[in-house]
């Protein structure tokens, strides 16, 4: 891959996480709630899986454990959709 597409996709991949951190406390101050389920796992989307990203992309992460933590958390995110839609 070319550098400075693997320095763009990081730095997006970065920007991701403090977006997502300070929007879940905006919401959750906004609209007076704790912490939920939900914003668990938005925050497993927002945090977890640039994180992946961006060790895949350095080369500290091998692609076997990087797909097996990408399905965990997909695994996870829809047998709990699964569960509350019951």
């Amino acid at each position: 891959m070319d550098p400075a597409t693997k320095f763009w996709i990081e730095v997006i991949a970065v920007s991701c996480m403090p977006i997502t951190l300070v929007g879940i406390i905006w919401h959750r101050i906004k609209s007076e709630m704790g912490m939920g389920y939900r914003a668990l796992q938005f925050l497993a989307i927002g945090v977890v899986m640039p994180i992946v990203l961006i060790l895949t992309l350095e080369g500290k992460l091998s692609d076997g454990a990087a797909a097996a933590i990408i399905g965990g958390v997909i695994a996870y995110l829809f047998t709990s959709a699964a569960k509350e839609s019951k």
